[in-house]
């Protein structure tokens, strides 16, 4: 399987001095296509930290990690890179499932799915997104909610929502965190279904950070961490 992402030797560390407190330590893992990973640990082990990283949304670490381009056509040193640079290689390669859905509450659920598409760094075929964006919600059996409010759904249909506007740029890589915190047993074990089945038949790669030993167990490999380093995997 090729690589998508590869983290060495990760250090993450919040102040100064005496006050210093090291979140990150000595962290290292990969990402392949396909791979369905469940990250665990108490709160304060690094989960979300590590998150932040892999998905180029904190540059302040020490280490090494390289992720996968498809502009150009191998792997790159995200931290070489300027902002704009980062922003589009972020757009192009990952996609983020959050437990509270992060959807715009002022726009429909057809307008929420659509929306990374205008953050690309080059023209797009509005037609072509647009159905897209709606044959991604009938996938996910939301399309009858094209018109709606977020506020106007359940917790499932928003996370429905939240993974087509996920999957519209088709990323390789999927960062959930606590994707079904706010939900259900039984619309946790429908979500993890339709993650399983994109990961199967997408070759995405999903990296979950859960509490939820279902949601873990539902994973090929679980990662368990403790103050900032792998303790089981």
């Amino acid at each position: 399987m090729k690589t998508i992402a590869h983290l060495n030797h990760i250090r993450k560390t919040y102040g100064t001095g005496e006050a210093v407190l090291s979140v990150l330590n000595d962290f290292s893992m990969e990402i392949a296509e396909g791979d369905f990973v469940a990250i665990q640990g108490r709160s304060g082990s690094g989960k979300t930290t590590l998150l932040n990283i892999i998905g180029l949304l904190d540059s302040d670490f020490s280490g090494d990690y390289e992720l996968f381009s498809y502009r150009e056509n191998g792997m790159v040193v995200p931290r070489n890179l300027r902002d704009s640079a980062l922003s589009l290689l972020r757009n192009e390669m990952i996609g983020f499932v959050f437990q509270h859905f992060n959807l715009l509450e002022h726009m429909t659920c057809f307008e929420n799915v659509c929306l990374p598409a205008s953050f690309c760094g080059h023209d797009v075929d509005l037609k072509q997104i647009e159905a897209k964006a709606y044959d991604l919600m009938k996938r996910l059996d939301v399309a009858d909610k094209r018109d709606a409010l977020p506020s106007q759904l359940s917790g499932g249909q928003k996370q429905r929502v939240a993974i087509a506007r996920a999957l519209l740029l088709s990323p390789k890589l999927i960062l959930c965190d606590e994707p079904t915190g706010a939900l259900d047993v039984e619309t946790s074990r429908s979500i993890m279904a339709c993650f399983r089945e994109l990961c199967r038949r997408e070759n995405m790669a999903f990296v979950i950070v859960t509490h939820d030993q279902g949601v873990a167990d539902a994973c090929d490999r679980i990662i368990k961490m403790e103050a900032g380093r792998i303790a089981q995997q």
